[in-house]
């Protein structure tokens, strides 16, 4: 009998592997995507998807207040940082 192979679900998008983490997604592991090609290295980050939810999830963080507070804060960082350098 065979291994039961594992569910998983890999995101490069750091919020969005925060917002699965505090959803109950269980963490496995970072590792570099060896066929990206385009320059820098990317980290993929990987999930356990037990129950097959993590599709879902990535929708509803899509419109979740959560998204919109980390793209609003992504934005004033970037003005500050864009102020202090006119300095």
């Amino acid at each position: 009998m065979k291994a039961k192979e594992l569910a998983t679900f890999e995101t490069y998008d750091v919020d969005l592997a925060a917002f699965l983490m505090l959803e109950g997604l269980k963490f496995i592991e970072c590792s570099i995507d060896e066929t990206y090609t385009q320059g820098k290295p990317r980290v993929l980050m990987r999930f356990y998807d037990e129950k097959g939810t993590a599709r879902d999830l990535e929708r509803a963080f899509a419109t979740s207040n959560y998204k919109r507070y980390r793209d609003l804060h992504k934005y004033l960082l970037k003005d500050i940082h864009r102020t202090l350098r006119g300095i």
